[in-house]
């Protein structure tokens, strides 16, 4: 059995997954909140947005209301 290893260009800075609750504001939308914390781990605005519906239980994107708390993944290079 042969065993095969990860090496990471050590150049490259680690980033580490965390979530967050914020509140909904009166005018927010997915798209709005995706554009604040999303970066290049997803390929698409819509990829984050499933994400965050799915964790939310969320049935549709338009399903947020001001005043809702919503938790939202993002990355950070931060170890907390």
């Amino acid at each position: 059995r042969q065993r095969q290893m990860c090496i990471r260009d050590s150049s490259e800075p680690v980033h580490y997954k965390y979530f967050r609750s914020i509140m909904v504001y009166s005018g927010d939308t997915l798209s709005a909140i995706s554009s604040r914390y999303m970066d290049n781990h997803y390929t698409s605005v819509q990829d984050y947005i499933d994400e965050v519906c799915e964790m939310n239980h969320l049935q549709d994107a338009d399903d947020i209301h001001a005043g809702d708390y919503l938790i939202i993944p993002y990355y950070s290079t931060d170890f907390h």
